[in-house]
């Protein structure tokens, strides 16, 4: 029965992993994908370009730029299968080590 409860725990923290990665790549389509689209209107508009300009505009390809670097590295699946798998690797010895007694 332990080993059962274990094991849907497991399994309700990949949904919920899973679940926030959708919304996380819902946030990127919709957030930075508008963001990219409104500074390449900026860029393609016959404005006057000025060190203030350029400067506003640089500032927010950085900020673009590392929300989307945090987010990649929040959403490594390789490192979410890592951890979940760890933790079942842990489970099924604990289970195996209780049949042997």
């Amino acid at each position: 029965m332990l080993e059962n409860q274990r094991t849907e725990i497991i399994k309700e923290k990949i949904k919920a992993k899973l679940e926030e990665r959708s919304k996380l790549s819902l946030e990127l389509h919709d957030g930075i994908a508008n963001d990219i689209g409104a500074l390449k209107v900026s860029l393609t508009n016959d404005n006057v370009f000025n060190a203030i300009n350029i400067s506003s505009i640089v500032n927010k390809i950085d900020k673009l730029y590392n929300e989307v670097r945090d987010w990649s590295h929040d959403l490594n699946p390789d490192k979410i299968l890592d951890i979940e798998f760890s933790q079942l690797i842990n489970s099924l010895c604990e289970i195996a080590e209780k049949k042997e007694l």
